[in-house]
């Protein structure tokens, strides 16, 4: 019996994420490369500088992403980290809807909660996996 963490259902997604990346860094690099000579201009600078920094960013998210794919345990954890990210946009934003406006009804209330509650007990239950790996 194998004390590896089960991997997340869709594993691919972080090879499709990596290739995102690096999508928006192409076309971030293309961008500057259409640019005029960084030293015409203080604000052509600094716009540069920020560029080279977010270009920087998305190819260290795509290596990321990449390692997550490759690597069982890196990618699980991962994948279990980002619920609370998850979690933390889904309670403000249930509440927008087309123009500001949107009605709940007790049924989107209780899914919501059973959808919580639900994502607790995964989260409980690898918490008790991984301090306890021969359970």
């Amino acid at each position: 019996m194998s004390h590896e963490p089960k991997m997340p259902p869709n594993r691919y997604g972080f090879l499709q994420l990596a290739g995102l990346f690096l999508a928006f860094a192409l076309l971030v690099y293309l961008l500057m490369d259409s640019m005029e000579y960084v030293g015409s201009s203080q604000v052509l600078t600094a716009l540069y500088t920020v560029m080279a920094l977010i270009l920087t960013l998305l190819v260290a998210a795509a290596l990321l992403m990449l390692f997550c794919f490759s690597n069982k345990r890196m990618g699980a954890a991962f994948a279990r980290r980002f619920q609370y990210l998850r979690d933390a946009f889904a309670v403000p934003l249930r509440h927008l809807g087309l123009f500001g406006y949107h009605a709940e009804s007790g049924l989107d209330e209780k899914r919501f909660a059973t959808k919580r509650k639900l994502q607790r007990q995964a989260r409980r239950h690898y918490a008790h996996k991984d301090h306890n790996p021969k359970s």
